[in-house]
């Protein structure tokens, strides 16, 4: 029986970066054809830390391999699985032999709490929302971690269409954790086959 191989690599996007050239060339049209810098800068530093992913779990340059953007935005590759995040100023990046997906989201206020506890909660879940409701904050972070949990096993490829109160995230398929870069807090959730078994790599020393 193989051994399970599951990385998750996170870090921060710097305050002063300027975004340079990436392989594929493809990648860099999807970049430059940002309309905001913001975002340009997240899919820049997002790839970077792919590029760092690749070296430090296989030792693979990049430019070894061949990457596909398919007709729904995702990037595949011919040599391993991978998945993309970013939120604010962080970026995410899971590496794995099996299909998986990451996703990671800053711990922020959510408005409009009950509208949008109504539209993405399973009927289980909704229950245990109900039960922290008496504490806004509980309350509130349960709604980020499922929803950072739905995010990461959609991006799985187990789901046709994201249709949020229909993925169950009570699984083990599914793990979800609390990290802090630069002073900011965020859930970062990786789903696999064996995210239970998953290595983690806070604030990597990538190269934007």
């Amino acid at each position: 029986m193989r051994a399970p191989f599951l990385s998750v690599y996170t870090a921060s996007i710097p305050s002063h970066l300027r975004v340079r050239g990436v392989f594929p060339s493809l990648r860099n049209e999807e970049i430059s054809s940002c309309s905001s810098e913001k975002a340009q800068k997240e899919k820049y530093c997002v790839w970077k830390l792919l590029e760092y992913a690749l070296w430090h779990a296989f030792g693979k340059q990049i430019q070894e391999l061949s990457f596909t953007k398919l007709e729904n935005g995702k990037w595949e590759c011919d040599f391993c699985y991978f998945s993309l995040s970013h939120s604010h100023n962080a970026v995410a990046v899971a590496v794995s032999d099996s299909p998986v997906g990451v996703d990671i989201e800053r711990l922020t206020a959510v408005k409009n709490e009950k509208r949008i506890a109504e539209k993405i909660l399973t009927e289980w879940e909704t229950e245990e929302y109900r039960r922290l409701a008496l504490s806004p904050e509980n309350a509130n972070e349960f709604l980020l971690e499922v929803w950072s949990k739905k995010e990461s096993l959609f991006k799985t490829g187990d789901y046709p269409k994201f249709i949020p109160n229909r993925i169950e995230t009570g699984e083990e398929k599914v793990q979800t954790r609390k990290i802090c870069l630069d002073g900011e807090r965020y859930f970062l959730s990786v789903a696999n086959k064996d995210a239970l078994q998953a290595k983690f790599f806070e604030n990597s020393p990538y190269a934007p």
